[in-house]
């Protein structure tokens, strides 16, 4: 039993790394979140006075502070509040596009195929994307909003790309010997494309990831206009406020930027590891 744990362990070494990778990233600012105060943006009519002291007594957590104020600590907090909101709705919305491309494979439907891959090349992209941005301006980018407009914007995604693969190994040998065995499109799938399919998703979440990560900031800037609660506490409204306290406190536009463009970096550097590790193309459009 043991040499067997060990072999699997020692061939997919890549996927435990990756794992510790993200699980890193993710549980450093997961902990951050939890544990280190952000202030508020107390905005009843647009950002007008914010609240961006914590208490002289209060614990710094990263030791650097100047007159009783953390500048480190409540922008990791507020970027690890973004990272993981963007995390849940990545997945959601990756796995339901490949629940989608997987259902039109059975369904079999050539003009379901063209719809998904209509989005998926950027004929509904754009539309979608202005409508999430004119929401984000009314609605204030809420947390529901947030991962309702970014999963679907995965969905489409993922079912898109999903559907493209499908339709090309269609065309396989294998699926056509299997045919003509008499195989059904579900054992089809199940047996020959599902193994290909969930790795090429699961590298395409990835490389979704720092993107979506940048707009959920966006949408944080603009919810923070719309004085929404339910947006404080996120990178981009730090870095909303940071906009209108920039000549009293320019640490908090300077350090929110700084936080959320190298986190996107780290994100984006692990997703290019993942697509090369899954012999995925780094260069196709989009990525």
């Amino acid at each position: 039993m043991f040499p067997k744990v060990w072999r699997s362990i020692v061939t997919r070494w890549d996927h435990y790394l990756f794992g510790v990778g993200y699980g890193l990233v993710f549980g450093f600012f997961g902990i951050t979140a939890l544990v280190v105060d952000t202030p508020q943006a107390d905005v009843p009519n647009g950002l007008g006075e914010v609240s961006t002291a914590s208490a002289p007594t209060s614990r710094h957590w990263f030791g650097t502070n100047r007159d009783g104020m953390d500048l480190l600590g409540p922008t990791l907090a507020a970027a690890g509040r973004s990272a993981w909101l963007t995390l849940v709705a990545v997945v959601l919305g990756s796995s339901s596009g490949l629940a989608v491309a997987a259902s039109a494979f059975l369904i079999g439907s050539d003009r379901g195929y063209r719809a998904l891959a209509a989005f998926q090349s950027g004929i509904g992209l754009v539309p979608a994307l202005l409508m999430m941005f004119i929401l984000a301006a009314g609605f204030g980018a809420g947390v529901g909003a947030t991962i309702l407009m970014l999963g679907a914007l995965c969905l489409g995604f993922v079912a898109g790309r999903g559907a493209n693969w499908c339709v090309a190994w269609e065309d396989g040998g294998d699926v056509i010997s299997a045919r003509a065995l008499g195989f059904s499109r579900r054992r089809i799938l199940q047996e020959l494309l599902f193994p290909r399919l969930w790795p090429k998703a699961a590298a395409t979440a990835a490389t979704l990831l720092p993107a979506a990560l940048v707009a959920e900031a966006a949408l944080g800037f603009s919810g923070a206009g719309a004085s929404v609660a339910a947006a404080n506490g996120r990178i981009g409204v730090m870095l909303g406020v940071g906009r209108e306290t920039m000549f009293d406190l320019p640490w908090m536009i300077i350090s929110s930027g700084a936080v959320l463009w190298v986190l996107t970096m780290v994100l984006a550097g692990l997703a290019w590891a993942v697509r090369r590790t899954l012999d995925e193309p780094v260069d196709e459009r989009w990525f």
